[in-house]
Formats: structure tokens, sequence, C-alpha cells
């Protein structure tokens, strides 16, 4: 396993920003769940998947600790020359030399990133040995998976997909021709009167569904080898051989039982005292298809005092535009509409001083929110970090203050002749922020002394036109004139006025 000065290494933007790694994140489903979280600063933090992509690197530069990676792919070797991400960062190698190393430190978070159900046997039973050894107690896990029963009704075209990918790829055939040939054959099968198609819509809708959605992880998921379904209870089981625990979902939206269950399942849930069981009750109300979720090493119950003082010190940040926020979110039932006069008031507090990290005690005794029950504001700020409009914030320390200004230099400086990374590193969530293309040409301009709307449109027209691109809009490239030229100039007044203050707050810039 090998350490690298380098702030950068070679980053996949597809990876980036995964939020299994945004430690706060979480911390707040912890005790949002009423579980201790771990105490303190995470001081090692291990990143267990196939391969360390951006994510790992914009994390490791957004926070203090270091942070490892044990790499899945079978090809990858025990000691790979691949660079670490910042100086002080934790070592990278295959699983397998995790597994035989002993002096790996004690690991406050463990984050398995692929999923469960895609991990070879042999594998799992090495991260699970790896989690009983080098995890500390109070440490946490987090796991993500395929699941019983949303997924149950799918698993035989998941099947015949892979099976005519098998039987009949040619060893030339790249992934995505593969997978456009176990739809077609599907279809065919379907256009044959198939009653396996005609008996579940849920079949024939995800068949129309993949037909249109580009390859990207759809190859994994419906061609991947060694995939089966699992129930919450087997995950539970594995975990518990680490003497893991579950402590909550990781997906925060997860935990508002009102957008989810109905109130006759709410009831029936708060009758079932043992959690497993509770769990695997709720994932058939819920028709569960995909889980996330944390493990604990020692768990601890919070008392309600506890819970409530762990609430009221998190701060939150506003990383969408107040005006951009929409009251929606998707969740079992349905799409679901948010409170205007819980969630509005909420956003524009967030908004206040120039988007300013804010506890949540400080946003319960606002002027505009006062009058609404805690509850109500607790659960709205877990709603919108849920859907990704805001997020956990903490004040930065000297170490990831210093790792995100090198990481972010050095990714700005790859924005002159390439654009392959559209993340830059934030020390104030501890995460990685998405840059659209034409922000990070603006963010160059700013770089470079200019400051008007006008400077920063020919300064990206600049760019673009040493790099033989042109952007496009609505389908239509823009033009370096005319009216063409006044669009640009009040797409980087809109930067100025709306991103610019929130980009700030998260100290990107």
């Amino acid at each position: 396993m090998n350490g690298s000065s380098s702030p950068v290494a070679a980053l996949d933007d597809s990876q980036c920003a995964h939020r299994t790694l945004q430690t706060d994140i979480l911390r707040l489903a912890c005790v949002s769940a009423g579980v201790s979280p771990p105490t303190g600063e995470v001081v090692h933090h291990l990143d267990v998947g196939c391969s360390p992509g951006a994510s790992l690197d914009v994390h490791a530069a957004a926070n203090p600790g270091t942070f490892w990676h044990a790499g899945l792919a079978s090809g990858e070797q025990p000691h790979a020359s691949a660079p670490a991400v910042a100086s002080g960062s934790g070592g990278r190698g295959s699983l397998a030399a995790f597994a035989a190393c002993r002096d790996l430190p004690q690991f406050d978070v463990i984050a398995v990133q692929d999923e469960w159900n895609s991990i070879p046997k042999r594998d799992r039973r090495m991260i699970v040995e790896l989690m009983r050894r080098n995890l500390r107690v109070g440490g946490i896990v987090c796991v993500n998976y395929s699941c019983f029963p949303g997924r149950a009704s799918v698993e035989p075209l998941r099947h015949l997909m892979a099976l005519h990918s098998d039987q009949t790829g040619s060893g030339s055939a790249g992934s995505a021709e593969r997978l456009q040939g176990a739809v077609g054959f599907s279809n065919k099968i379907a256009d044959a009167g198939a009653l396996l198609f005609k008996a579940s819509p849920a079949v024939s809708e995800r068949l129309r569904t993949i037909a249109g959605q580009p390859p990207g992880r759809l190859v994994d998921e419906y061609l991947g080898r060694g995939r089966h379904l699992v129930a919450f209870s087997e995950v539970a089981r594995s975990l518990g051989e680490a003497k893991l625990d579950f402590a909550a979902a990781a997906h925060l939206l997860d935990h508002l039982d009102g957008i989810n269950l109905s109130p006759e399942g709410i009831r029936l849930l708060a009758g079932i005292p043992h959690p497993v069981l509770r769990q695997s009750v709720r994932d058939y109300l819920v028709n569960q298809q995909f889980r996330r979720d944390v493990f604990v090493k020692g768990l601890r119950r919070l008392t309600s005092l506890e819970r409530g003082e762990a609430l009221m010190a998190q701060s939150f940040i506003l990383i969408t535009p107040p005006d951009d926020v929409p009251l929606r979110a998707r969740a079992p039932q349905g799409e679901v509409i948010l409170q205007e006069h819980i969630h509005r008031p909420l956003i524009d507090v967030l908004a206040e001083n120039h988007h300013e990290p804010k506890s949540l005690g400080r946003l319960i005794g606002h002027e505009k929110l006062k009058a609404i029950p805690h509850a109500q504001v607790i659960e709205a700020a877990l709603a919108l970090t849920g859907i990704g409009h805001v997020s956990t914030a903490r004040a930065p320390t000297e170490a990831s203050l210093g790792r995100s200004r090198a990481f972010n230099q050095e990714i700005c400086q790859r924005w002159r002749s390439s654009s392959d990374v559209a993340f830059l590193a934030s020390p104030v969530t501890g995460s990685g922020i998405p840059i659209g293309g034409l922000e990070r040409l603006f963010l160059l301009g700013l770089g470079q002394g200019r400051s008007t709307p006008r400077d920063l449109a020919v300064h990206a027209r600049d760019v673009l036109a040493a790099q033989d691109q042109r952007i496009v809009e609505e389908g239509k490239p823009i033009e370096a004139s005319g009216h063409h030229a006044a669009e640009l100039a009040g797409l980087a007044s809109l930067f100025i006025d709306k991103r610019l203050p929130i980009l700030k707050a998260l100290q990107v810039v």
C-alpha cells in the first residue's frame, strides 16, 4: 500500500462526491435514529471498492485525517503504485493486501462503495473480517445493496439478460453493445407473447425504461456476474459476525415516516420491538428496491436529551440558490409536496448572511421559524438535506483548508486544457461540490482578476475558442457575437449573483 503527496490522483468524474464518504451525513443519520455517532474527529477512513476514483480524492482533500482505499478489482496488485490523494493520506492497495496487513490503524469509518450483493462471497468474508479486526469500537460502516422485495419482480429479466450476454456476446463486443443485444433479445421474447411480461407489468416497465437509458451502471446491474438479491436480514446477519448492529438508513429521506408510510404502517412498525424484523417489515411496506445502511460497532442508544442536544448542535448550509429549490420530493408513496409554510421560511433563513452555515438550534430560534414546532423544523432540515439542496456543515480545520485549496488549485489548472473533473472540494461540507461547464470557465476568469459579467463572458469565449469548442444551450451553439454574446454575459451575471456566494460560503473559492 502506497502514499503520495500529489493532491490529485487519476480522477473519474462519474464516481465523485459519493455521500457514503461524507462522514457528517452518516453521523447525522445516526443521531436522527437515536444512535450515538463516532465521537471526536474521524482520524482514519477506509473506502472499499473496485476503484478509488475521484470520490476518495475529493473527500480526502475536504477533510482532516487519512483516507485509505482497499481495491476489489482482481487485477489490482497488493502494492500497486497508484498515488494517494493528498499529503498525509492513507495507503491504497488490494483488499487481499489489507486483509494480510497487521499494522493497519483502527478505522473510524469503513464505507463499502460497491453493492454488497455484487461482491464475491470470498471478498465479502475478507471485508467482514477487516471490519471485525480494524474498525474501532464506536466506529461506523456504510453498505449499499439491491434488496428484496422491491427488486424481486425484475430478477427474472436480469437473469435473462445476463444469460444472453454470456451465451451470445463475442469477445470483441463492448459492454454497451452486449447490453443493447440483451435488451433487444428480451424485447423479442416480450413481443412473442411471453406470459411473464403480461403477468408482471413491473417487468415490462423496467424493460421499457432500460432501453432509453445510457449504459453506465446498467451494464453492471443487468449483465454483472455473481449478482444476487439480498434481504436486509441477510446483510445484518453477515455484519453481525463483525460485532456490528444496524444503526440507521444512510438516506435521510428514509427517516421521515410521514412521507414514506401510511398511518397504519407507522402504527404497525411501532409495535415491532426487534430492529431487524422491524426494518424487514418496513421494506415490505415501501417495496424497498435499494438500501444504504449504517451499522455501528458497539451501538449505544442516545437518550432523548442527548439526541436533542446533538441535533441542535448540528450545522447546515444551503447549497442551492433559494429560488431554485423546488418543494417536491420523491418517496415510495409517490411525489411528495413539501409544506410551503415550513420549508420556504427555512430556506430563506439558511440563505441569510450570504449562506453562512447555521446550527439547528440557531435556526429554530430565528424569528421566522420560532413559531413552527421544533420537530417540524428538524424534519424539514432532514428532508432538504436528503434531497440534496442542503448539506451538513462544519468549521474547517487548518488541515482540511490546506488540502482543499491545493486540490482545487490543481483542478482549476486542469480546466485550462480539460474538463474531465467537475467537482471542487469543500472543507465546510467535507465533500465535493459539482461545478458546471460554464461555471468552471467563469471561476478561471475570476482567478485572473476578471470580475464583470462582460469580462467573464469574453474569457469563457476565448477559452472555448482556444479549445475549439462552443457552448450549447437548448441544443443550439452560442456564437461569439450579437445577442448570443449578450446571453453569455447574462449567464455570467447569474453566476455572480446566485452561485458565487454559495461557493464562497462553501470555501470552494
